[in-house]
Formats: structure tokens, sequence, C-alpha cells
């Protein structure tokens, strides 16, 4: 290489030196200004789904201010946690700018209507009205007439959030008790008559007939049979057995003067009468008086004469005549 073109490298090469020393010195003015201008900013954190404790935490440690600009029910949200916020996440802004959040006040609340007694059908109407979820249905007997609320859970009264399920207890009314029948025939109708209504069963009609071979007030037949199963309420029909009935006895029907004190009380009492006499055993009075009514009739009957009281249905007295 001659003098010549030496001298024509060297000023190339210090022209390129110089191109890349203001080119990195144009580069880096850039950054340094923009630097400069960008100092102070910063990218917002996304709140949302964070606790209102922890928010604050974070907007201080990246020099920003927390403000709580309102409440609302969320389905979703616990209390106390964020649901929106402005600005949004990742927006940039200047150290120090105010973050207003929404935090949730948790799932809407309502109290628990009370459903006890109402029909299944008006207790699901109740419930929807209220804003909350029917639950399950169970059932149960009770005294309570059938298709009755008897319970529910959670119980009335009770501040939960809407939508919840309440489940409630439904009635079927009572339960059917059953009896099996005895045998009543050849009993005497008045011990008869009192295990009948111990049972639970009610007297039906009563029939008189005579049977030569049996005593009077024998129960002849009973209507229905030993044996068959009736539910408690279910009315016994009998038929009983009288003495002869003869002219004699006709002259000789007599009459006597009952009396008798219903006992103190608030409530109307029943008094009946059964008279055993030569015919044989038959109700010769029942009605409902008033507490402390004094009750006087004649009874009519034949040969020697037997009155059994009852008040209410349980025996309180007998007399003869």
């Amino acid at each position: 290489m001659n003098k010549k073109d030496g001298s024509v490298f060297t000023a190339i090469i210090y022209v390129l030196t110089f191109v890349v020393l203001v080119r990195g010195l144009f580069l880096g003015t850039i950054y340094i200004v923009e630097d400069f201008f960008n100092e102070g900013q910063v990218n917002v954190p996304d709140f949302v789904g964070t606790s209102l404790n922890d928010a604050m935490k974070i907007a201080q440690k990246f020099k920003l201010r927390i403000e709580v600009k309102g409440e609302a029910f969320d389905e979703h949200m616990e209390k106390n946690y964020v649901i929106r916020q402005e600005p949004a996440g990742n927006f940039s802004v200047k150290k120090g700018r105010t973050i207003e959040l929404i935090v949730s006040k948790g799932k809407k609340q309502s109290i628990t209507p009370n459903l006890r007694g109402l029909a299944l059908r008006e207790a699901e109407r109740v419930i929807l009205q209220n804003n909350f979820s029917i639950g399950k249905k169970s059932y149960v007997y009770s005294n309570e007439r059938t298709d009755a609320v008897v319970a529910q859970e959670p119980a009335a009264g009770v501040s939960h959030r809407e939508n919840q399920f309440i489940n409630i207890l439904v009635s079927k009314g009572p339960k059917t008790e059953y009896i099996i029948l005895p045998d009543f025939t050849g009993g005497n109708y008045v011990r008869v008559k009192d295990t009948i209504l111990m049972l639970g069963l009610n007297i039906g009609q009563i029939r008189y007939d005579f049977m030569e071979n049996m005593e009077p007030g024998e129960i002849i037949i009973q209507e229905p049979g030993a044996g068959v199963r009736l539910e408690k309420g279910s009315e016994i029909n009998l038929r009983v057995n009288r003495t002869r009935t003869t002219t004699r006895q006709q002259s000789e029907r007599k009459s006597v003067d009952f009396d008798y004190y219903i006992p103190d009380g608030i409530i109307d009492k029943e008094l009946k009468v059964i008279l055993i006499d030569d015919l044989g055993i038959r109700e010769v009075h029942r009605k409902k008086y008033s507490p402390a009514t004094e009750v006087k009739f004649k009874i009519y009957g034949v040969g020697k004469m037997k009155a059994l009281i009852y008040i209410d249905n349980l025996k309180v007295d007998e007399r003869e005549y």
C-alpha cells in the first residue's frame, strides 16, 4: 500500500469512528430524555379479586393511593374484596395517583320467612317471593293437617344470602292406626262398650233381640266380626240380648225420677245414662250440659232397675231402683 492509499484508509476510519460516536451519543441522549420524562410513571396493579387490606399494601409499594368509592353486593366475591377499579390494571399512571375501588359487600342477604303452618304450595310461593330457592321437601306424620309445613331449615327470621335453599318438612296428617277387632260375642254390653271405647272405636247401631240360651245384656252379634282390621274411630254395631217380654212385664213398667248434678268446669259435658232392667240393657239418655247444671228426667223400666251414669264416656256412678 502506497502512502496515498494509506491516508485515504485512515480518513475513512476516522469518519466511521465519528459516525459511530455521534450515533451512540444521539441514542444515549434519546434514552436519557425518555427516562427523564418517564420518571415517576408506574403501571397500575390489577387489584380485582384482592382483599382491600392487601390492595392498600400493594398500592403503597407502587407509591399509589387507594380510595374506596363504593360497595356492591356480589355473588362471587367475598366481603371487602375488590370487584372493580379505576384506572384498570396495567394502565400507566404517575406515582401518587389515586386508584378508585369498588369493594364487595358479599352476597346479598335476606331474612328467611316463617313457613310453619302454610300449605305446601303457599310455602313455595313465599320462598320464591323472598328471593330464596326451594330446597328438599320431606314428609312426616303429624297432628297438623295434611300438606301443611311443620318445620323448615334454615329457621325463620335468620339472615341468609339470596337464593339460599330452604328445606321444608311437610305433614302427611295423623298416622292411621288400626285395631284387630276382638270377639265381643257373649260378653256383657256394659263391659264390651267400655272396651270398644278404650280401643279408640265408637259404638254404632245397637239392636235388641231375644235369645233363650243367653243372659240379658249379652252380645249376640257384632259387626264387623272378630279378627277384622279396622281404623281407629270406626263404628261397631252390636245386637244385644234382652229378656223375654211378657204381658206381665209390660204391666209392671214403672218410672223413677232421675236427677244428676253436672260437675263444675269451663266446658260442656256429655251426660249418658245406660239402663239395665228385666227388659235388658239400653241407653236411655245422652245429652250435653253446661257445667254446674242440675239435670232431672224420668226413667222407665221393668223390674229391678240399675242406671249406669257416664260423663264424657267415663263411668262416674251407678244407681239401683
